[in-house]
């Protein structure tokens, strides 16, 4: 009888032993990688046995294509042109004050690429709308209406890109020399920037920041909304006055 109770104490200790030992160590991990190769529906590099075809760098989507190809109308080519004439204007300011105007001549010319950049898009935005009238045989006048926008266009905005490439061409080494600290300029600079202000100011008509729109009236409720009358007899009635300023306890029977 004593055997066995040693026995089974000692069966119970390697038990225990073992659980603690697993529990200690990784070895209850193993279980995880045989799980997930029997499971069917998980996703691991080792899955597939086809090997996954390689994605060309060159390859490019349709609409970077048209992009390049100009074939692809760009809504917000306007919105950033007139951004950037405010911002052209707000540096003609600068340095016509005569302040740090080495920096700003460098602000003014990134600007003016911006402003060449945008008016090729503008133009081509016009242009592809007027193709697309052509195409789908809008009525002339629409079609006349575009021309007219585009010409209209055109005439605004080369006096501007002329007088910005002749301010900073002629007038500035900053072309010439790609240094911020090596930026020099002419005696007839500040005069062209006071003349190319003057005319920005008379002559340039920038698009508004955002449309002024009329408020709208509640939307629980018309603008013109008349108050119901009161329906039931809640409403104490009235009485009407006795004629004649006569008071009713003195009426003679």
């Amino acid at each position: 009888m004593y055997k066995k109770k040693n026995k089974f104490q000692k069966f119970l200790i390697c038990i225990l032993t073992f659980i603690i030992f697993c529990q200690f160590t990784s070895i209850s991990a193993l279980a995880i990688p045989i799980m997930i190769k029997k499971n069917t529906l998980s996703l691991t590099r080792d899955f597939s046995t086809k090997p996954v075809p390689e994605i060309q760098q060159k390859e490019k989507s349709e609409l970077a294509k048209k992009i390049l190809k100009e074939d692809l109308i760009q809504p917000y080519a306007v919105r950033e042109l007139n951004h950037t004439l405010r911002s052209i204007r707000d540096i003609v300011k600068k340095i016509s004050r005569e302040e740090n105007y080495v920096i700003w001549i460098k602000s003014l010319q990134a600007k003016y690429e911006s402003l060449n950049d945008l008016d090729k898009k503008v133009k081509n935005n016009l242009r592809i709308r007027q193709s697309s009238q052509k195409e789908h045989k809008v009525p002339n006048a629409v079609q006349q209406k575009t021309a007219s926008l585009l010409a209209h266009y055109e005439s605004n905005i080369e006096p501007i890109l002329n007088r910005l490439e002749y301010l900073l061409k002629q007038t500035t080494n900053v072309y010439e020399n790609r240094t911020l600290k090596e930026i020099e300029i002419k005696a007839n600079f500040f005069n062209a920037i006071s003349e190319f202000k003057n005319y920005f100011d008379t002559k340039v008509t920038i698009g508004p920041k955002k449309p002024k729109l009329t408020p709208s009236p509640p939307s629980f409720r018309p603008s013109n909304f008349k108050p119901i009358k009161p329906q039931g007899k809640a409403c104490i009635p009235v009485t009407e006055a006795p004629k004649n300023n006569q008071n009713p306890a003195e009426k003679k029977f």
